[in-house]
């Protein structure tokens, strides 16, 4: 017997090979099985695997319908069948005798996409398949992938490579199938992982391909000084969803901006003229996003007060202007922090949003500010290099306090900057005055030195000339 002969009564469930038959690597393994396969265009008709499936074997099944129809033609129409859990096959024939007839086991029986058997220990049927159809790497489904692989194997067992990011939101499937397991019946589970996989990957695809055109479109990102390097501002003007479809579109540009270009900040101007301003929580560069907060609330109440809609600044102080939620004077505007703990217990920040309305919120007030105005204060808080005046009496504390004590109006922003600067001065002139009694120097509003740094208590309204004050030395 050849060794030709040999490998192939291994590969179709035979006797094993002889010593110094030619190994064969799992994907030509996988070919010479699927070898079996009828003559009629090689088609499968019938998928197998084992009662109460999991996510891991119907997202395999789901990978051969979407990817493997040039493969094998009319995959997509193949119907699902249950068998126990093992190596064998229930009649006790052979595998390739099996997919001789169109029939494809998944997860069970010893086939390719058997992932208990020998070697495979780390991998999943759903990595397998991935492999196997060359599309583990495509990005549509790179994260489905690893979760799936994380929930199937656990997390021990996880590929290093592996991330708590990889726990996409979209897909916490693998627990829901479980639950839903055990109310209903076989196909019942699969109809509906299966619907839940199609909205999903179709979703995916749409991020890749539509959104990415619709970027380019109306998308305009600006690259600004950081202390970090650059920090990215994204503004997107928005038309007139054409269709549902354009509008599912829309409803991704703020993701594909932070996944994709990298975004810090991302804008979006609706149609409508309400605006959504959207956080990169993973890419923070040294950025506060509470002083974008600071800014937008405040510079809406300035633009209220000279349209005559407000008479005087209702909430100002950088502890309320930064608070979650609403803030008098601004009400349009919504903060939202999230949060989220990863496997160590550690808190995280993400999904950070200053909202001007949203999708379930279409009642809300369209902001009075213009986009352009809107681009322009969040300027103002992530170019590191701007300054009142020039850079040298700031860092100095000149700026912050002359002689007459008027308050610098740029500290109303609430630029983290802008406190630096006047701890820096008042660490100065404090320094080598030990074993004296400290002077008395005037704070962010006046006062000794123990408020420092700290903005003024509320005690009513802030006078209109402060907030016009403000409004004028912004920089145009």
């Amino acid at each position: 017997m050849t060794a030709t002969t040999a490998t192939k009564k291994t590969a179709t469930g035979g006797k094993p090979a002889k010593k110094g038959a030619p190994k064969l690597t799992q994907w030509q393994l996988a070919e010479r099985v699927l070898g079996h396969l009828p003559d009629d265009g090689k088609t499968i008709r019938k998928f197998v695997t084992h009662h109460k499936p999991h996510l891991d074997e119907i997202l395999a099944i789901f990978l051969l319908k979407v990817f493997g129809r040039k493969r094998f033609p009319g995959i997509e129409k193949a119907k699902i069948e249950f068998w126990g859990m093992g190596q064998k096959t229930p009649d006790g024939r052979k595998l390739a005798e099996h997919i001789a007839e169109g029939t494809l086991p998944i997860g069970v029986a010893g086939s390719p996409f058997d992932e208990h058997q020998k070697g495979k220990s780390r991998e999943c049927a759903a990595m397998l398949v991935a492999k196997f159809l060359g599309v583990r790497n495509d990005p549509r489904i790179a994260r489905l992938l690893n979760y799936t692989l994380k929930e199937d194997r656990g997390s021990d067992q996880a590929p290093r490579h592996y991330r708590d990011r990889d726990r996409d939101k979209a897909v916490e499937l693998a627990g829901e199938i479980k639950i839903y397991g055990q109310s209903f019946e076989d196909d019942q589970i699969v109809r509906w992982a299966m619907e839940y996989l199609t909205a999903y990957f179709q979703n995916r695809k749409r991020f890749y391909e539509q959104t990415s055109q619709a970027f380019k479109q109306f998308a305009t990102a600006t690259d600004l000084p950081g202390p970090k390097g650059t920090r990215r501002l994204v503004a997107v003007d928005l038309p007139e969803p054409a269709d549902e479809e354009q509008r599912k579109v829309f409803e991704q540009l703020h993701r594909y901006a932070m996944a994709k270009e990298r975004a810090d900040v991302v804008i979006l101007r609706q149609a409508s003229g309400q605006t959504q301003i959207f956080f990169n929580s993973r890419k923070r560069n040294g950025l506060n996003f509470d002083e974008v907060a600071r800014a937008i609330r405040l510079k809406e109440q300035i633009e209220k007060k000279k349209a005559g809609k407000l008479d005087a600044i209702l909430t100002y102080g950088w502890k309320r202007l930064a608070v979650e939620g609403q803030v008098a004077g601004a009400e349009c505007w919504h903060y939202v922090k999230a949060h989220w703990r990863d496997r160590r217990g550690r808190e995280h920040e993400m999904g950070t949003m200053l909202l001007n309305g949203s999708r379930t919120a279409t009642d809300i007030e369209p902001t009075i500010l213009t986009l352009k105005q809107v681009v322009h204060t969040i300027t103002m808080v992530m170019d590191v290099t701007q300054y009142l005046r020039d850079e040298k009496r700031c860092r100095t504390g000149s700026a912050c306090n002359p002689p007459d004590h008027v308050v610098c109006p740029w500290y109303y922003w609430g630029l983290s900057r802008c406190f630096q600067c006047r701890r820096d001065a008042h660490d100065t002139r404090t320094k080598g005055n030990k074993g004296r009694p400290k002077a008395k120097t005037h704070g962010a509003h006046g006062g000794n030195g123990r408020n420092h740094g700290k903005p003024a208590r509320a005690k009513g309204p802030l006078t209109a000339s402060v907030g016009e004050v403000a409004a004028a030395h912004t920089k145009k």
